[in-house]
């Protein structure tokens, strides 16, 4: 599910980013969640992104960063010691292009 995120459906990627931060130790809400998840994509199979470039061809990147854990040392081994988040995306005529999202660890 992971390549699908990456590759095609950003839409989805806050979900299964919640989902595989607990997949050390998975639990039975982490369950339900992916076949939600799992649900909508089937539900979604046969529809897709309509882009529609604007006149003027601009090159923009947007760029964020957060610190998207706890305030607290952890040990690295917990599923919760996530430290920060980065991402980015770049649109070309208002259409993205590319885009990611990190976690700095």
């Amino acid at each position: 599910m992971n390549y699908v995120v990456a590759t095609s459906r950003p839409d989805i990627t806050f979900a299964m980013h919640e989902c595989t931060r607990f997949s050390s130790a998975p639990t039975q809400k982490h369950e339900v969640a992916v076949r939600c998840i799992v649900r909508y994509l089937k539900g979604i199979r046969d529809k897709g992104y309509t882009l529609k470039p604007s006149d003027t061809p601009t090159l923009n990147c947007y760029v964020d960063a957060d610190f998207a854990g706890s305030w607290t040392k952890e040990t690295a081994t917990e599923a919760i010691s996530v430290h920060s988040r980065t991402g980015y995306t770049i649109t070309f005529a208002d259409c993205p292009i590319l885009w990611t999202s990190k976690i700095a660890e």
